[in-house]
């Protein structure tokens, strides 16, 4: 099948076939008589496993290590989605902090028609948050890093 195909079959677009296959994670395809790459059944099920890895939070190196480390086993892989588990609980924990605070800032009374902005800038509805915890993470990667900080 031609990469257009593909990439219909995989949910993916073309350009993500290829950024893959440069990066290592998809084998290269035979090429047809006129040069277009022909791809096969295995393809298409390695895009489908690196979609499902992609989604669990894994990276291009760590979906590349699952392909590439012939003595791998399943409890490096158990591992390796403990750590993205730890992560997301702690991603899901800030978030939940932070919804907290949201909605309080929210649900207070706005009496001021105009903010006043002191010397120091800043709305008051952020300058009064009582909310001290961590940043939200910016990713999954960031979210593992944020309890050793």
């Amino acid at each position: 099948m031609r990469i257009g195909h593909l990439a219909a079959a995989a949910g993916l677009t073309p350009a993500t076939i290829r950024y893959y296959e440069v990066q290592g994670l998809l084998p290269a395809p035979e090429r047809g008589d006129q040069g277009y790459r022909i791809y096969t059944e295995m393809h298409l099920e390695r895009l489908r496993f690196i979609r499902h890895a992609r989604a669990l939070g894994l990276s291009i190196k760590e979906i590349h290590s699952t392909f590439h480390n012939p003595e791998g086993t399943c409890s490096e892989v158990r591992d390796l989605l403990a750590e993205k588990h730890r992560a997301v609980s702690v991603l899901t924990q800030s978030m939940l902090e932070v919804q907290g605070e949201l909605g309080r800032i929210l649900a207070q009374p706005i009496d001021k028609p105009v903010c006043e902005v002191p010397p120091g800038g800043g709305c008051f509805l952020i300058r009064e948050s009582t909310y001290e915890g961590p940043p939200l993470p910016l990713s999954i990667e960031h979210a593992l890093t944020m309890g050793d900080e």
